[in-house]
């Protein structure tokens, strides 16, 4: 029977033995996976930093591009509302001018200087799009030629040649209408901010 005990206890021995050495063995794995798990952690970490530096950079290089493309256009007399007073100038400024606001004005009329106020901020935005005011008291053959009846009247001119003409403010939404609807217009007929993908 010592015998038996002696085994037995020899048995529970090697057993716990085992089972401490089993448990170091998985602390140690517990504290390897939570070190791998710490390195992937830091890895994508920087991966993601890596990118949004990427992202950073890129989106950097395009603002100076695009800020490098104001700045020709701006020196090229775009970027400001340009007064047009004679029909040779306006036919002048649409032959070599890719894109063309016109507002057909008369200086004494309120919706005139609402109009050209938006088409001040716009300018800015709209950088490659010469935006002019022609005042029809000056212009009679452009008011006959392009049947400009109502004050004001923008029309939009593609490549020379008129895309389309806003008659009053109806098509923006009225009295009041905002930059926002403004855009909307012009948008919808062609003219598109420069850094705006047309193929989108």
């Amino acid at each position: 029977m010592a015998v038996n005990k002696n085994q037995a206890d020899l048995a529970r021995r090697v057993r716990d033995n085992v089972l401490v050495a089993l448990l170091e063995k998985e602390r140690e794995v517990e504290e390897e996976l939570d070190n791998i798990r710490h390195i992937e952690t830091k890895i994508s970490q920087l991966r993601d930093d890596e990118a949004m530096e990427r992202f950073r950079e890129a989106r950097l290089r395009k603002l100076k591009e695009t800020n490098a493309k104001r700045l020709e256009y701006m020196n090229n007399g775009y970027c400001r509302l340009v007064d047009v007073d004679s029909d040779s100038q306006f036919f002048d400024v649409c032959r070599n001018t890719q894109y063309v606001v016109a507002h057909f004005y008369r200086p004494t009329t309120v919706r005139s200087k609402y109009l050209d106020e938006k088409m001040h901020e716009l300018c800015q935005v709209y950088f490659n799009t010469k935006f002019i005011r022609v005042n029809v008291e000056r212009t009679p053959f452009l008011c006959e030629r392009f049947n400009i009846w109502c004050i004001p009247t923008l029309m939009i001119i593609i490549d020379g040649k008129t895309n389309h003409s806003v008659v009053g403010f109806d098509e923006f939404g009225g009295d009041g209408f905002t930059l926002d609807d403004f855009s909307k217009v012009l948008n919808k007929h062609g003219i598109v901010p420069p850094d705006v993908d047309k193929r989108e």
